[in-house]
């Protein structure tokens, strides 16, 4: 990627992820959504720095947005350190699994939101170790938080 370009692209990056936390805040998702929003960005950014560094010259493009919503799937089904490290790196040290899951499920469903004709659909996934039992509450869970079609089907929880 030319450097021109990636002075341009980086600024538009950042300041993209300004009107998001506004538009969160207009739609009256509270100041959780909107926290959520940059701490999401922030990470994105970091990653994004981290990927770029290692990839001189070439492009390089992540989504902060699945990457963060699938550390906070992950984060559901944690305890103890590994729950906190996961939270520190989601940049929302403090909070609880009730709060990360509701300031995301009100992102996502503001996200989700059919505007001006155009909707946004995200698949995340969760891929245990084949073998691995998973807590049936923590599957229902997370089927239900991150709106997953398997919370339909009876195998999956």
């Amino acid at each position: 990627m030319h450097t021109s370009l990636v002075r341009i692209l980086v600024p538009v990056l950042v300041s993209a992820s300004l009107p998001l936390a506004a538009v969160l805040a207009a739609g009256g998702e509270g100041p959780g959504a909107v926290r959520l929003s940059s701490s999401y960005n922030d990470l994105g950014m970091s990653l994004h720095n981290l990927a770029a560094a290692g990839n001189k010259g070439g492009n390089t493009f992540i989504s902060p947005l699945s990457i963060s919503i699938a550390l906070a799937m992950t984060h559901g089904g944690a305890a103890g350190v590994t729950a906190d490290e996961i939270a520190r790196t989601l940049r929302l040290e403090g909070w609880d699994r009730k709060e990360i899951a509701a300031a995301n499920e009100s992102l996502l469903s503001r996200l989700g939101a059919d505007i001006r004709g155009v909707t946004l659909e995200i698949a995340n996934s969760l891929w245990p170790r084949e073998g691995l039992d998973l807590d049936p509450l923590f599957l229902r869970r997370t089927c239900l938080l991150y709106t997953s079609d398997a919370a339909d089907e009876e195998d999956s929880v």
